[in-house]
């Protein structure tokens, strides 16, 4: 679970943000690998082939590994259908906002953290298969200087369900 935090706070505002322009570029860098890395499963190598020269590029040779191994399991292991627009679209899904949200709290160590979206979207196997990739790739990341901030993101799965009281408080009477 996340932490909500009153006053200053180590995440960033901008719960609502789904327009790309208003990413920043490590942001931008991993919601293109992620349309680039689902368009080359229906495209052929073309797609791969630019998704391995744009890391190489970036000095993070051999990233392609890790984010097979993030993003396939997403897609043979999810509990629904993951969605991934396509790289010149302008404003993000909820499933690519998981995916930023996940690599972020991967590169802050916050495992247990992204607990609630893994049950969200893949089955327990699932889960727990793609947590090293997650780690590798979100090391590589930073490791190229591509640090994800840690946004207070608006999804379902981390937004604490209301409790009810079974019974309603009632004043006590003092005698």
């Amino acid at each position: 679970m996340v932490n909500r935090f009153a006053g200053p706070c180590p995440m960033d505002g901008l719960p609502h943000i789904v327009d790309v322009d208003a990413l920043r570029f490590s942001e931008r860098m991993v919601l293109w690998t992620l349309r680039l890395w689902q368009q080359s499963l229906f495209t052929g190598g073309e797609a791969r082939t630019i998704l391995v020269e744009a890391y190489a590029r970036l000095g993070v040779d051999g990233a392609v590994a890790a984010i097979d191994g993030s993003l396939w399991p997403h897609r043979v292991g999810a509990v629904r259908d993951i969605r991934f627009e396509a790289p010149n679209r302008g404003r993000l899904n909820a499933d690519e906002i998981r995916m930023l949200h996940l690599l972020a709290l991967y590169q802050k160590g916050m495992l247990a953290a992204a607990r609630p979206i893994h049950d969200a979207t893949l089955t327990p196997t699932a889960a727990r298969s793609v947590q090293s990739p997650l780690t590798a790739w979100s090391t590589l990341l930073e490791e190229a200087g591509l640090i994800l901030p840690l946004r207070d993101w608006v999804l379902p799965e981390l937004t604490p369900a209301p409790t009810r009281d079974a019974a309603p408080l009632r004043a006590a009477t003092l005698h």
